[in-house]
């Protein structure tokens, strides 16, 4: 009730997700100018459901106001009726979700929300956005025998997904590539293998999400 929570935040197991899809945190978000498109990740708390006194004879008039929470703070979301009507089963308390919107900031006023177009469930983020995986070798570190390692790995989960390669070599220079004959079923079990064998943060996704900030569509943070 007071926002706190007796165990770690129940976001925290999902932030490497959230942060490959997401645009901004709330905090920033809120520092953006009216309008400003986004994507947002949380969860969803404080819904009311009303009624709009506008809205023309047949057609919908229910829309939700709800809390999106993440690690930063919070941003009041407003799903107007249109909206409500296709992700009324997607706005439940305590659902982890993406919320893609336009940043709603008044002249002269102090208050930011959000006004909801798109909303994705959290088990939906991968399938709809990911393109590919990048994995990064560092020649120095993982030496040959794990370059083929890595193969016998990758090879075992075909799909659709593409493969690029980031090559550190020992004289700290970088080669990347696409691996055109193979491409990839990104799951959670080739990650953790993946994770096992190289180390943590060797595996970036590459992602296709809509095109609203910095972190969309790509799979930088190695340079």
């Amino acid at each position: 009730m007071l926002g706190f929570y007796l165990t770690s935040h129940p976001l925290s197991e999902h932030l490497g997700t959230l942060s490959a899809y997401c645009s901004h945190t709330t905090e920033a978000a809120a520092k953006l100018e009216h309008r400003t498109e986004v994507m947002l990740g949380g969860l969803v708390s404080a819904i009311a459901v009303k009624h709009s006194k506008r809205a023309d004879p047949g057609r919908p008039t229910r829309y939700a106001m709800f809390d999106l929470e993440d690690t930063e703070g919070a941003i009041r979301c407003i799903c107007w009726p249109e909206q409500f009507v296709i992700y009324e089963d997607v706005i439940k308390p305590d659902a982890i979700v993406v919320a893609r919107g336009a940043v709603d900031k008044r002249p002269g006023s102090e208050e930011v929300n959000l006004i909801v177009n798109e909303i994705i469930p959290l088990a939906d983020l991968s399938a709809r956005y990911t393109r590919g995986v990048l994995i990064r070798i560092d020649e120095g570190h993982h030496g040959p025998q794990k370059l083929q390692q890595l193969h016998e790995i990758l090879r075992g989960y075909p799909g659709k997904a593409e493969l690029q390669l980031m090559i550190c070599l020992a004289d700290g220079s970088k080669v990347s590539c696409k691996c055109s004959d193979l491409s990839l079923t990104i799951n959670a079990e080739m990650r953790t293998r993946v994770d096992e064998l190289l180390g943590q943060g060797n595996f970036r996704l590459i992602t296709a999400a809509p095109s609203v900030g910095a972190k969309n569509g790509n799979g930088r943070g190695w340079r």
